[in-house]
């Protein structure tokens, strides 16, 4: 009897549940406002059957991709649409599974798993996975930064960014020695040479910069 009970106090509750969410997005003063509050609720109950009462199209394909990515549920994805890449890019970046980034299609969202996946798990082999040459710097340019790696900074194609790269580890780490492999001889030495001087206050690194009005510049710094 007790256990008939409960069940039958539970059933009410979920229905009063789902008329109240249905109740308070059908109040809604104009289609918008009630789409976008069907958007929320299917997103926060993780129920993909709110957004089917969606009728824009657009709003109701990405309400299926949000769910999906909120379920971490790859098999909605293909329900989703013109949402479809959207959703398995970020299902799979989240299940961290690098080998279905390599099946999207689309190569923006193939590379957006790709780099997601590289950012969450401090992976950097992952950035070689990437087919965008400005996304795959990114990705490396990131990675080294963050984690102190001058190693990674070789990897990026774009030189400005590279030297970026190799500074910042260079700073990180107090490692004078990083500078020595920023191609540019006037970033190595007044960008890389003088500023890890001055930050450490060590006079004697100045005079690995050959170019001479840098180096009377990094040594008169020090006579304040």
């Amino acid at each position: 009897m007790k256990r008939s009970l409960i069940l039958i106090i539970a059933f009410v509750v979920f229905i009063s549940t789902c008329t109240s969410i249905h109740n308070g997005c059908t109040d809604q003063p104009n289609d918008l406002l009630r789409e976008e509050c069907l958007l929320n609720q299917s997103i926060l109950t993780k129920d993909s059957q709110l957004c089917s009462q969606i009728t824009t199209k657009a709003v109701r394909e990405n309400c299926i991709a949000d769910v999906a990515i909120a379920q971490n549920d790859s098999t909605l994805c293909a329900s989703a649409g013109a949402a479809e890449f959207y959703c398995k890019g970020n299902v799979f970046a989240s299940q961290q599974k690098s080998e279905e980034c390599e099946h999207i299609s689309d190569k923006f969202w193939s590379d957006f798993c790709n780099m997601k996946i590289a950012h969450t798990s401090l992976h950097p082999e992952t950035c070689k996975q990437i087919d965008a040459p400005i996304t795959r710097d990114e990705c490396y340019d990131s990675l080294g930064r963050n984690l102190s790696r001058s190693d990674l900074c070789p990897n990026i194609y774009d030189l400005g960014k590279r030297n970026g790269c190799l500074t910042t580890v260079a700073m990180n780490t107090r490692n004078i020695s990083v500078c020595d492999g920023i191609e540019n001889t006037v970033w190595r030495e007044g960008n890389c040479y003088y500023r890890l001087a001055k930050e450490t206050k060590t006079e004697a690194w100045c005079d690995r910069i050959k170019t001479n009005e840098i180096k009377q510049i990094c040594k008169k710094s020090f006579l304040h």
